[in-house]
């Protein structure tokens, strides 16, 4: 498998199951999806034809139900239907990573559904031990900006950027909000 990452702003999610995995699962896609849908047990049809049916009209297939036989029936349907499923018991086609998004930083951690425990602590040691990464961002943006119009030589510009990421002072003038690219500029060129 491979990371990607998804304009899913027109593709509509059918979750099969509203517990804990299906609320996580759909907290995912809610800001991002077209439309994402939660059924609960009673709600979901019967019959094999309607199931193929409601399947058919979404584009994002989530089997979340504490059930890994019902799963294991609508991941299968979908696939059939050539569409993306994910399961929280059955085998998928894409996978879930332990995701952290602030401002134009986006951190994924996947351990290829083998511990999700694992991927979420990942997740949470890197944002806590920075937390100011969407600033370092923002920072490192402009000056990129700012530097092709004072330095040549890529390189050059490169080795500058790399000390900036690299200078715990900048770092801590991140977390405090004191920040101004151009006087991190004056300290390095």
């Amino acid at each position: 498998m491979i990371f990607l990452t998804v304009d899913v702003s027109a593709l509509r999610v059918l979750i099969f199951g509203n517990g804990a995995v299906g609320s996580r699962k759909a907290a995912y896609f809610r800001d991002e999806a077209k439309e994402v849908r939660m059924l609960e047990k009673s709600g979901i049809p019967s019959d094999d034809a309607a199931l193929f049916s409601l399947i058919s009209e979404y584009d994002i297939i989530i089997a979340a139900s504490d059930d890994a036989e019902f799963n294991k029936k609508i991941t299968e349907i979908a696939s059939q239907n050539h569409k993306w499923y994910n399961s929280a018991t059955a085998v998928g086609n894409f996978l879930l990573p332990a995701v952290f998004h602030e401002g134009d930083f986006s951190l994924a951690v996947s351990t290829n559904g083998k511990a999700p425990a694992v991927a979420s602590f990942i997740r949470d040691e890197i944002t806590s031990s920075y937390p100011a990464l969407s600033q370092m961002v923002e920072l490192q943006n402009t000056l990129r900006s700012l530097l092709k119009n004072k330095i040549p030589s890529q390189k050059q510009r490169a080795e500058i950027l790399q000390k900036v990421l690299h200078d715990d002072a900048v770092w801590k003038e991140l977390e405090e909000g004191h920040i101004d690219a151009e006087e991190i500029l004056r300290r390095y060129v």
